[in-house]
């Protein structure tokens, strides 16, 4: 009976040993092809993590990626500039990106495009923290603490090198096949809207669906967070928040009443564009019912750089 427990735990010790072989080996295979890649979304993260000295950076959603042209700032405001939004995330995981890069790197101006729902409860903004996955080994105090808000046990799921990147392969084959062109981060949108769209455009009752309007107090310290990192980094913050193609009545959203009430309370300035009467109703500026198409863009980042040097050039005097 000794001698069959002895040989049962002899099995299981060489089936881990072989088990952690191949996920090491396949994770390492893995993560390096994730940190060769040189277009999408992924490598942009990457790169804002780790490699942009840009003095001017802009943080958000996808309505930061595809609304702000770096250049136009470039040109206007005379300072380098690094676009590092991303899509489909929230103040918590930008927070936690911003911590990363400012550790690294101490921008003049931080630039964060506010969507007015970041507040609201919503677990798909939780899920999305997987986009951190692949990080975790370089920066495992920030990153592990973020993710214990989308389970306390992804530290342990995380001890596997191959459930870091598993769910990035797919995405790595992707944009090597077609690689995705960037400029500083900012993604172009070609054409514009269709009037399919524009009959059923609601963006009010479209974005509420998604939530259950409670707001949920870790959005709110990560903003705080987000703030406080800025501020210690002596850096400039300014929240600008998108322009959309109809009215939404602000008054009866709790979480876009409560960002300008912080916003107010450290004293950060608000370039409010959601009402913008060039914008509203101009289908041409728009590629679906969320995004602003190149030539949106290119009109919007040169208004937001206007803007901002005006509100620069107010400090100085």
């Amino acid at each position: 009976m000794k001698t069959e427990h002895k040989k049962l735990i002899i099995n299981i010790i060489l089936f881990l040993i072989v088990l952690f072989a191949i996920d090491s080996i396949f994770g390492l295979m893995a993560r390096y092809a994730f940190f060769t890649q040189k277009s999408g979304k992924n490598y942009r993260i990457t790169y804002s993590l780790e490699h942009t000295q840009d003095s001017i950076l802009i943080f958000g959603s996808s309505h930061a990626v595809y609304h702000y042209i770096p250049k136009i700032f470039e040109d206007s405001l005379g300072l380098s500039c690094y676009n590092a939004g991303v899509q489909g995330q929230g103040i918590l995981f930008t927070s936690t990106i911003e911590k990363i890069v400012l550790k690294r790197i101490k921008p003049k101006i931080i630039i964060l495009n506010i969507d007015q729902y970041w507040l609201f409860k919503y677990k798909k903004l939780y899920d999305l923290l997987s986009d951190l996955y692949p990080y975790y080994y370089l920066h495992k105090n920030i990153i592990g603490k973020t993710l214990m808000y989308k389970s306390k046990y992804e530290k342990l799921k995380l001890l596997s090198k191959l459930y870091q990147y598993n769910s990035t392969i797919a995405h790595i084959i992707k944009y090597a096949i077609k690689p995705q062109p960037s400029y500083k981060g900012y993604l172009p949108l070609r054409g514009h809207i269709s009037m399919e769209d524009v009959e059923e455009l609601n963006m009010l009752h479209a974005s509420i669906k998604k939530y259950n309007n409670e707001i949920d107090t870790v959005f709110v310290n990560a903003l705080e967070s987000f703030i406080k990192i800025g501020f210690d980094a002596n850096c400039k913050i300014i929240f600008s928040i998108s322009p959309v193609v109809n009215n939404i009545p602000e008054q009866d959203n709790k979480s876009f009443r409560l960002i300008k009430k912080i916003a107010k309370k450290h004293n950060i300035p608000v370039l409010n564009y959601l009402r913008n009467e060039h914008f509203k109703g101009n289908y041409k500026l728009y590629k679906d019912k969320s995004h602003l198409n190149i030539n949106g863009a290119t009109y919007y980042s040169s208004m937001v750089a206007h803007d901002i040097k005006k509100l620069l050039q107010s400090k100085k005097q």
